[in-house]
């Protein structure tokens, strides 16, 4: 079976490519979709990337504060330690997405794909999860303060040890949601659905 080949350009081109031309970005992941550039460290605050496909790259520990990701393409990309805060994900694609140690101060997720997403030890206050598909996700040891989880899927995720005080879980599905030592003072659960498991980890 012939290799693919991919295109020789080094992370500063793609890093300049991505950020000067997101049609040329786009197209040059349609025509080699095993091209994972390295941007991690990468700064991106404050850009429009609407759209943009980053399926599968690591941007651990980029600055994205601020920036514009709505119904883009971040299905298994790496997230790790980046600093998302203000960034607006609305509508993306993040299913398998690893964002440990994550900042995620007032991030809005809200209508995202997260299925089997990574959230552990993240911190996202004020962050925006409504309507937000987290099946499966691992909220373990995240701190979510005041966090929006208004009518998500939180199906079979791992809340162990998550802080959850004051967050917004009105009718969220909980249902099936590996649950011990989850702080939940002055959370609202109007409809929330629930059925707990103990954690078998």
């Amino acid at each position: 079976m012939e290799q693919e080949c991919l295109p020789s350009i080094s992370s500063e081109e793609a890093s300049r490519l991505l950020k000067t031309n997101l049609a040329a970005w786009n197209e040059m992941r349609e025509k080699f979709p095993r091209w994972r550039p390295d941007l991690s460290g990468i700064n991106l605050s404050g850009l429009t990337l609407d759209g943009v496909n980053l399926m599968g790259v690591d941007l651990s520990n980029a600055d994205l504060s601020g920036t514009r990701l709505c119904l883009a393409t971040l299905t298994g990309a790496t997230l790790a330690g980046a600093s998302l805060t203000d960034a607006n994900f609305h509508g993306a694609s993040l299913s398998g997405s690893n964002f440990t140690e994550a900042n995620l101060k007032r991030t809005d997720l809200s209508g995202t794909v997260l299925i089997k997403a990574n959230f552990t030890f993240a911190e996202g206050p004020w962050a925006n999860f409504a309507a937000a598909q987290l099946i499966e996700a691992d909220f373990t040891s995240a701190t979510l303060t005041g966090a929006r989880f208004i009518n998500a899927d939180l199906k079979n995720s791992w809340l162990v040890d998550t802080n959850l005080a004051g967050a917004d879980l009105s009718l969220a599905d909980l249902r099936g949601a590996q649950f011990s030592g989850v702080n939940l003072s002055n959370a609202r659960l109007e409809g929330t659905l629930f059925w707990f498991q103990e954690p078998t980890k």
